[in-house]
């Protein structure tokens, strides 16, 4: 290796190496004869940070920064700012699809595990579907970051099913809940927002915007979801294109999916979100969002449910939607949520929104094919034009409202209607239940319906009160049973079996007018007296007959005290043409004694239950010796 010559010290000594002029230019203009990094010393070091970018050669000190680079600083990367080290020469506005550096992102060394891709402030045209791993943040800036979807039928973002699931028991048992969870942050998601491509009109009119996959854990905060809507054609009737929904969902595992919405935005959509994992504890939280529907707006389909709903439930699952302002426009969205359970107990919070739905509406519509029964809480919300309804039905099963744990039932239409309806609806509270409505109740069966207080039961309406049961049972069961409607009517019927109202332990009151119409009567109960000395019931007697070919020899009935209570009455007839009938009370002390028929004057007596002062307390007297 040569170094430089030193000599004697003299000014001229030892000779020196010619070269031409020009070649030595070149080299000091950096045009010929030039140096690698590797053989050019790094001088002066670089000292920051504890020189851990101290090194011998410019070629190592670059070797140690790109080490730090891609290792330092784990969990997040950037896109549209020059710095992604996969994608720096991505120009924001270029009309370059944004999908590229997303996909790049996520193969990134530093987002091995997961973690934060920031896209800065600008649109970006998002052509092609992109495949979210789970454990990933897709976050905006504050300034503004909106993601163009430019893609046509297909979902902007498909997210993949959670996959980190621990053990945590030695026997295999898996956690409920993954730890990798995916999250859009600050960003807009827009569908065709600047008209580039599908002639301006929406690309996404059969599938939303966001498809996750059964088994995701899914969460969009402070995000919003701008639908595109096309003309609006002849009129409202003829409705018009707009992009499907905000988010949905394809089936792909059997695990619990949960998919989070808070403080969000969504317009310019036929209906918000679609939920149908239908897998067993999936969860829907939508809470502190904006949003508005414009359901299908074709005249035919009008009062389509799932096509003109906020949003679409599917499943076995926790429902909470709170706190939220929604609006469907006049001729829209009629109705709030739409929500079919299929298997299991459902779980169902609906509380404190606040909006506009279309008159005639319907709050909510819970439909229920082979569940177990529904959890629900509907309160304080006011979307409404000027009424809100609540519908609770179930198809092939029951629905179930209960509260075992002392707690109250409070089923409340507010403004608007209550609708409960099943092959058999069940409402039950070991303490109070009070269902109330501003405008109508309606409680139907199929089968049979069954309301259950072991406490106070209030049922009363503002207009009218409808309690059917087709084939089989209606039974309202309360320690203090109220029913009441306010201007109009109070109706309790069965189209083809029997109702029974019935105070075991108290009195039943009607504080108005009994007015039978059309084939209605009141049918009393009817006993044949036996050819034996017997007791009989108020309880299962209203009018007691001994008739002629029966009695054949002179009887006693007695006439019991069990199930009267003061002022009952108790009907007596003897038709025998030749034995009389006496009447006793149960102590052995005779009544009367019915006479023959013929003469016919003494063989009826009407008996009350009363306390006629005597001593003896309350028994039975005779009110009535005439027909």
């Amino acid at each position: 290796m040569s170094v430089p010559f030193k000599g004697s010290g003299r000014l001229r000594e030892g000779g020196f190496a010619a070269t031409h002029l020009q070649d030595f230019k070149a080299h000091a203009q950096g045009n010929g004869w030039r140096h690698t990094s590797d053989q050019t010393d790094m001088n002066p070091a670089i000292s920051i940070d504890n020189g851990i970018f101290n090194a011998a050669t410019v070629q190592a000190t670059l070797e140690k920064i790109t080490t730090f680079l891609n290792t330092t600083g784990q969990g997040f990367i950037t896109i549209g700012d020059g710095y992604d080290t996969q994608h720096a020469d991505f120009v924001v506005g270029s009309g370059e699809d944004v999908s590229s550096a997303f996909n790049d992102a996520f193969i990134h060394p530093r987002l091995a595990n997961g973690g934060v891709i920031l896209v800065k402030a600008g649109t970006y045209r998002l052509k092609t579907t992109v495949t979210v791993p789970s454990g990933f943040v897709i976050m905006g800036e504050m300034g503004g970051t909106i993601l163009q979807g430019e893609v046509i039928e297909q979902p902007m973002f498909i997210m993949n099913s959670a996959t980190d699931r621990p053990q945590i028991s030695s026997d295999g048992i898996l956690a409920k809940y993954p730890l990798d969870k995916s999250q859009f942050f600050n960003i807009v998601l827009a569908d065709n927002l600047d008209g580039y491509v599908n002639s301006g009109a929406a690309c996404m009119t059969t599938v939303p915007m966001i498809r996750c996959q059964t088994g995701s854990y899914v969460i969009c905060t402070h995000t919003a979801f701008l639908g595109k809507m096309g003309t609006l054609g002849a009129g409202p009737g003829f409705g018009r294109t707009k992009t499907l929904y905000a988010a949905g969902f394809t089936n792909t595992t059997a695990n619990e999916s949960t998919l989070i919405f808070e403080n969000c935005t969504f317009d310019g959509f036929t209906s918000i979100v679609k939920y149908d994992p239908a897998n067993i504890n999936d969860k829907l939280i939508i809470n502190g969002c904006n949003g508005r529907a414009f359901g299908t707006e074709a005249l035919a389909d009008s009062t389509n449910a799932t096509k003109n709903c906020f949003v679409l439930i599917t499943g076995t699952m926790t429902v909470s939607i709170k706190g939220n302002n929604l609006i469907g426009t006049d001729g829209n969205s009629y109705i709030f949520a739409l929500v079919t359970f299929t298997a299991g107990t459902p779980i169902i919070s609906i509380a404190n929104n606040t909006g506009t739905i279309r008159v005639p509406s319907v709050f909510e519509q819970l439909v229920n094919n082979n569940g177990s029964g529904i959890w629900e809480e509907s309160t304080n919300n006011n979307l409404f034009n000027n009424k809100s309804d609540l519908t609770i039905s179930a198809g092939n099963n029951a629905v179930g409202i209960q509260s075992n744990n002392s707690g109250l039932i409070v089923l409340n239409g507010s403004t608007g209607q209550l609708l409960l309806g099943a092959n058999s609806a069940v409402i039950s509270s070991s303490n109070d239940i009070t269902v109330s409505a501003g405008d109508d109740i309606s409680i139907t069966g199929n089968d049979f319906f069954f309301i259950r207080s072991d406490n106070i039961m209030s049922v009363s309406s503002e207009n009218s009160l409808l309690l059917s049961s087709d084939t089989d049972l209606a039974q309202i069961y309360g320690s203090g049973i109220s029913i009441t409607a306010g201007v109009n009517d109070v109706d309790i019927q069965s189209t083809s079996g029997d109702i029974s109202i019935a105070a075991p332990a108290g009195d039943i009151s009607v504080s108005s007018q009994v007015i039978l119409s059309s084939a209605g009567r009141i049918k009393y109960r009817v006993t044949y007296g036996t050819n034996t000395n017997s007791t009989y019931l108020i309880t299962t007697t209203d009018i007691l007959i001994a008739r002629d070919l029966t009695i054949t020899t002179p009887r006693n009935y007695t006439i019991s005290n069990t199930g009267a209570a003061l002022g009952s009455i108790i009907e007596c007839i003897n038709l025998s043409m030749t034995y009389s009938i006496t009447l006793l009370r149960p102590d052995a002390v005779p009544i009367i004694v019915l006479e023959t028929a013929i003469p016919a004057n003494l063989n009826y007596a009407k008996l009350c239950y009363f306390d006629a002062d005597d001593g003896d307390g309350l028994q039975w007297h005779v009110l009535n010796l005439s027909l």
